[in-house]
């Protein structure tokens, strides 16, 4: 206790692991494009690895003997830094929960990083320890566990003498509870059911970075000149290829990042793990959950099934966390009641009438004949094709007035909107910092308002527009009791 303790020895070796990853893809493309090798003596070859080597050793052993941590009653103390030394105080009481991974380089090595969650916080956490051995993970999420609940009930941090008393040699997670552990065929087919398009966009963004080193010059004016050759029909299907090739590639990077998906229950709290290749896993307690969320695609919707995330209060305000990736939705209230009882599978009571149906529509039936317009201005009889984005705006906006609203109920809120996808929302009144009602020129003269609320996660801000103004006075005035 109150001794300073540094993390494991493997910690030296990252200044070298950091090196190669920036090394070798300059390496592959210098091959590619025919660097003269032959010129460089040979002592180069030898010498450059061997000093590379040494200097990334040596850094990374100053690095270990400067980085420590020290755990007392009610605080930890990370110290770090060699030129600039710093030192943060994490109280126990500002921690929301401590959660652990495996990137690539602590997956290889054996051990794993933790990371001190603190709401409000920078966009990477506020305590972070990239280099621990498994047994000195668990000792910490025992010390936070205990210090959380001695507290809670008595105000004060916990004993030295228990925290060093040999009971607690072990993490409390042996007595975990597995709510939830799915295949890879349960995650493959949730992949399957919808476009995970920002995976398939991460993924090629790095791919064009990587090739536009190797591609030959004027490779691009030249591709971009091909494309010009083909038919209406032929950029049709070459847009399907695209998409259906981004399926299926996303539902393969999909599989991979929550592979081995489990969920359990350890002394009150929630337990999260997943990953191939990054390893994560994720503990928190019920209460610190801000909103549920049930998402239902367009293929989804077909099936019967959704996927169910969670904002958490965390060091990174805009933090999800997947909680079910695929479940019918008739099952949502019975995951709801089992791991986060204090929320409930509400309906909305208040949607918007028939009148406020045009303001879902309007915007869109434009921006569907703008680009219709724009086809056969350009394009001729090739482009006839882009009336039909005219009724699939009607459809749309039709959809988003359908499945918008808002409920009541006790202390919970429910908000339900569409984009491409459905949206269910349920959330706690005591999380909501801010509830807004607006009105515009044209909603005013019908009697509509928009009823707004933002939670203290700066990405959730939802809206209900277009709903009678009665509703809508009356969801605030709620909120405010």
């Amino acid at each position: 206790m109150n001794e300073d303790r540094r993390q494991h020895r493997l910690y030296i070796l990252f200044p070298l692991f950091s090196a190669l990853k920036g090394l070798i893809p300059v390496l592959f493309i210098w091959y590619v494009k025919g660097f003269p090798w032959e010129n460089i003596p040979w002592y180069i070859y030898l010498g450059a690895p061997l000093l590379l080597t040494a200097v990334c050793l040596g850094y990374g052993w100053l690095r270990w003997r400067r980085n420590c941590y020290t755990l007392e009653n009610d605080r930890i103390m990370i110290r770090q830094g060699l030129l600039f030394y710093e030192e943060k105080t994490l109280y126990i009481s500002k921690i929301h929960s401590l959660n652990t991974e495996q990137p690539v380089v602590q997956r290889l090595l054996g051990i794993v990083q933790a990371q001190f969650e603190v709401p409000g916080g920078k966009k990477k956490s506020d305590g972070v320890l990239p280099a621990l051995s498994a047994a000195d993970a668990g000792h910490l999420q025992t010390w936070l566990h205990e210090g959380q609940h001695h507290n809670r009930d008595t105000g004060t941090g916990l004993p030295e003498a228990e925290l060093l008393s040999a009971e607690y040699a072990a993490p409390y997670e042996s007595s975990a509870e597995v709510l939830l552990r799915l295949t890879a065929s349960d995650l493959l087919k949730a992949a399957l059911s919808t476009l995970n398009l920002s995976l398939a966009v991460v993924f090629f963004a790095g791919v064009y970075s990587f090739a536009d080193d190797l591609l030959p010059d004027g490779m691009y004016q030249r591709m971009f000149a091909s494309l010009g050759q083909y038919s209406t029909a032929g950029w049709l299907l070459i847009l399907l290829g695209v998409l259906v090739f981004s399926w299926l590639l996303s539902a393969i990077l999909f599989t991979v990042k929550y592979a081995g998906f489990t969920m359990e229950r350890a002394d009150g709290q929630i337990r999260v793990t997943y990953g191939l290749l990054d390893r994560k896993r994720h503990l928190f307690k019920p209460e610190r959950v801000q909103a549920v969320i049930v998402k239902e695609g367009l293929l989804r919707q077909l099936l019967g099934c959704c996927e169910v995330q969670l904002r958490l209060l965390s060091s990174d305000t805009e933090q999800g966390l997947m909680l079910h990736p695929l479940i019918r939705r008739k099952d949502v209230p019975l995951l709801i009641a089992g791991t986060l009882p204090h929320y409930g599978c509400h309906d909305v009571q208040f949607r918007p009438p028939v009148k406020a149906r045009w303001f879902y529509i309007r915007w869109k039936l434009l921006a569907a004949a703008a680009s219709a317009a724009a086809g056969i201005l350009y394009l001729g009889f090739d482009g006839v094709w882009a009336v039909l984005f005219l009724p699939l705006s009607i459809w749309w906006g039709w959809a988003c007035w359908a499945n918008t609203g808002a409920g009541l109920d006790g202390k919970q809120l429910t908000m339900s909107f569409r984009r491409m996808a459905r949206f269910t929302v349920w959330t706690r009144r005591s999380h909501v910092v801010e509830a807004a009602v607006s009105t515009t020129a044209g909603q005013r003269r019908r009697g509509l308002q928009t009823f707004s609320v933002h939670l203290m996660l700066k990405a959730s801000a939802y809206r209900a527009p277009g709903l009678e103004r009665e509703h809508a006075q009356a969801a605030r005035a709620w909120l405010r009791g």
